[in-house]
């Protein structure tokens, strides 16, 4: 697989490549009608303005890996973890382990955040895409700044529904996953109809999981890779390459 994913980048690389040079080709030359026809049958994103003729096979093809991904993110952490908990008889030990899933997840989402942050802060103020015309980007507008803090109330959520209906409360699945593995620890024996449904999901989740990876893994990276190159073009590179590039030289 790790040979099969390092083949699919590299030819989803030189294939995007391509596919920018033959872009600025075509612009250049004063065929844009005939990239806009490539565009919609290969990249287009069918789902935004304007895409409501393109076929964008590319593009279907890396949004169903994303969501195949993303649909097996909630119960495999919900079952994922509410299996571990259960399984630990001391309860010392599992008082020890719940807190750290829950501290470990919360710390690892906060220092995420601050080192993107702090990158994007950074790549900004060194003027790296200052050179990028802000009138060919897609612009939409942000959510509102919040306390920090918010993300404590997060823990708990005000509905279970809710928190297995998105993939954006993970912290909420983590928590109910606890409680969960908690609660049929405490029950023992009395619950055990429960624990074998949280098995027999885990081991589907892992076959659909290895299916999904195995199978359209490298497809999907070669996909996502070249229409990357593909939709953004030199324009959008240029500030960022000239950028490197100096900084190297200097």
């Amino acid at each position: 697989l790790a040979v099969k994913m390092a083949i699919a980048m590299v030819l989803g690389l030189l294939c995007g490549l391509g596919m920018l040079m033959l872009r600025e080709n075509l612009l250049a030359a004063g065929q844009s009608q005939t990239w806009t026809t490539i565009n919609n049958l290969l990249f287009q994103d069918i789902t935004a303005e304007g895409g409501k003729n393109a076929i964008g096979l590319f593009y279907i093809v890396g949004q169903l890996f994303v969501n195949a991904l993303q649909v097996i993110i909630v119960p495999m952490i919900f079952c994922s973890i509410a299996l571990a908990i259960c399984q630990i008889t001391d309860t010392r030990k599992l008082g020890r382990i719940s807190s750290k899933t829950l501290g470990t997840f919360l710390l690892t989402t906060t220092v995420a955040l601050l080192v993107a942050g702090a990158v994007g802060f950074a790549v900004y103020a060194a003027g790296a895409f200052n050179a990028v015309e802000v009138s060919r980007l897609n612009v939409s507008t942000g959510s509102s700044g919040s306390n920090p803090l918010s993300i404590l109330l997060s823990i708990v959520p005000n509905n279970m529904t809710s928190a297995f209906s998105t993939n954006s409360q993970v912290l909420a699945v983590v928590f109910l996953a606890v409680a969960t593995g908690l609660g049929i620890n405490a029950l023992g024996h009395k619950i055990t109809v429960l624990k074998k449904l949280l098995q027999e999901i885990s081991d589907l989740i892992t076959v659909c999981l290895s299916y999904v990876i195995n199978k359209f893994g490298p497809l999907a990276i070669f996909v996502l890779l070249t229409r990357t190159f593909a939709i953004y073009g030199v324009d959008h590179l240029k500030p960022a390459l000239a950028y490197v590039v100096t900084t190297v030289l200097l």
